[in-house]
């Protein structure tokens, strides 16, 4: 007969203690950022112990592209490890897991989360743990990862033969002024101080090629389905390698001879233009993208930009349209979308 035992409890090192964990901050102090795509741990504990109480607020940073209630509820995780798992026990939305269910704040109470004014995250349930305790925040929005190809023909036929050609019919007799997307465009470059006659918005860049019949670029699988959503809804689009892209994603005016050289261009004046920058400067706009983060066929994870200056475009609808545009010609997965 053959016996063992296992050690079903780990003793305290030095009896009980309380811990009240902090690693980044104290009262008072800056709050830290979580940037898009990345991890950050917020507790790690050696020794056994229970976590009795958790408790954390979370909002977007200043005018960055950073998630409001529903989306940081929906795109912003929790994980929790215990005694050194690889594979997390939990793992879950931080609304869901905190009980804010369909992305929304409310005041609420039970017997083990509670949210008394409707802007916190916290829970008194008891987490307990042998040897060790990992909590992870990861901050899943604004990307998706995307297998960037060489032009493929079967978009391009469908280009050719089903949109272009009701592109070219629905602008024919129109003014610039008169087309949907170009005319806000227009109208914003104006209150930027820009001529549009000079200062193009992209979409329309594309759209007069269609008019004269030119044929579009053929750059790779994410550029062309970008210029696909760009001539159909006559917005500029543009696409950015987030592994060029470093800090926090802003939108924000440009100041005074700030600009970039741009992807076939010059170097580009883009003072007074709302444009996105990050923390090496400023990488793009409605007029043209820069070489820095320009999308090439080394690229995994990519943000996508649709800039839209008037009210009478269906945005969710059209966001919907390019989600399954990308994950159809673009083979992306883990997209997140929403508005700004």
């Amino acid at each position: 007969m053959e016996a063992f035992a296992m050690k079903e409890y780990y003793m305290p090192g030095q009896g009980e203690r309380t811990l009240w964990d902090n690693p980044r901050t104290t009262n008072g102090g800056k709050p830290f950022i979580i940037h898009p795509g990345e991890r950050v741990t917020i507790v790690r504990i050696r020794g056994c112990g229970v976590i009795r109480k958790l408790w954390m607020t979370m909002n977007y940073h200043g005018k960055a592209l950073y998630p409001r209630a529903r989306e940081r509820n929906t795109r912003v995780w929790i994980e929790c490890f215990w005694d050194d798992a690889e594979q997390p026990a939990i793992s879950a939305p931080v609304g869901d897991f905190f009980g804010h269910i369909m992305g929304r704040d409310l005041p609420f109470e039970n017997s083990f989360f509670s949210d008394p004014a409707g802007r916190s995250l916290q829970t008194n349930m008891p987490m307990p743990f042998r040897r060790a305790a990992r909590i992870d925040v990861i901050n899943r929005l604004l990307r998706f990862h995307a297998d960037v190809k060489a032009p493929d023909d079967q978009f391009w036929s469908y280009m050719d033969k089903e949109v272009l050609p009701k592109v070219r019919s629905s602008i024919e007799g129109k003014e610039w002024s008169e087309i949907l997307g170009i005319r806000g465009s227009r109208a914003a470059y104006k209150a930027f101080g820009r001529n549009p006659g000079r200062y193009r918005v992209s979409s329309e860049a594309l759209i007069r090629r269609v008019r004269r019949g030119d044929e579009l670029y053929h750059i790779n699988s994410v550029v062309d389905v970008n210029n696909l959503i760009s001539v159909k809804s006559g917005l500029s689009v543009g696409s950015y390698d987030l592994g060029q892209i470093h800090g926090a994603v802003v939108l924000r005016k440009a100041e005074h001879g700030e600009g970039y050289t741009g992807i076939g261009k010059d170097f580009l004046d883009m003072e007074n233009m709302l444009v996105l920058a990050d923390d090496q400067g400023i990488f793009g706009s409605s007029m043209s993208d820069s070489t820095r983060a320009m999308v090439t066929e080394n690229a995994k994870d990519v943000l996508v930009v649709i800039y839209c200056f008037e009210d009478d475009v269906d945005l969710a609808s059209l966001l919907e349209e390019a989600k399954i545009a990308f994950e159809s010609y673009a083979a992306v997965i883990d997209v997140d979308s929403w508005i700004v």
